[in-house]
């Protein structure tokens, strides 16, 4: 299906910011505030606000649809995740927040710790989606023919809701990817 390629591109979006990111956190936090502020953004925006509601209020609905059983397990699976990440998400924004302030030494390391756990869950999350969750949906759909069909559609509107901010994001990942 188009549609599960097109989560799968985003996912190497969003692993080539995983990766810098590992190498920011090998630098003093101060030397690359503007970056990690980018980052934050990327994952807000990009990540959470754009590629998880595809995948939240069209991918997984799609699913539940065609086979209600998969709701329980794997999709409340990544669910579940989907939430520990906003939570350390923001857990990093209102350390950075705080050494921003007033150059807190326990905030810098509470940046390091939320993001290093982030990373690690991601990467985790992503080869779930992308090994298991996707090829369940690939397979269902070789059943019922109709994913691309019920999905592209919304996938487009969420696209122009978020183009201006899509566009800023790709442009950096397309750097990193350099």
């Amino acid at each position: 299906m188009k549609a599960t390629e097109i989560l799968m591109k985003e996912h190497q979006n969003i692993l080539l910011v995983l990766n810098r990111l590992e190498q920011l956190l090998n630098m003093p936090l101060d030397k690359n505030m503007d970056e990690y502020q980018l980052i934050i953004g990327f994952v807000e925006e990009y990540s959470d606000s754009y590629h998880h509601m595809k995948e939240e209020d069209i991918y997984f609905k799609w699913i539940e649809k065609h086979s209600p059983s998969l709701k329980e397990g794997p999709v409340n699976c990544m669910l579940s995740e989907h939430t520990t990440f906003r939570d350390l998400t923001a857990n990093a924004k209102n350390a950075l927040a705080a050494f921003i302030e007033n150059g807190a030494q326990d905030a810098q390391e509470t940046v390091v710790a939320s993001f290093k756990m982030f990373i690690d869950l991601l990467r985790a999350h992503i080869g779930k989606e992308n090994e298991m969750l996707y090829q369940m949906a690939e397979r269902l759909d070789e059943r019922v023919n109709c994913g691309d069909e019920e999905m592209l559609g919304e996938y487009n509107k969420v696209e122009l809701k978020y183009s201006a901010e899509i566009k800023r994001y790709e442009e950096y990942c397309s750097s990193l990817g350099e």
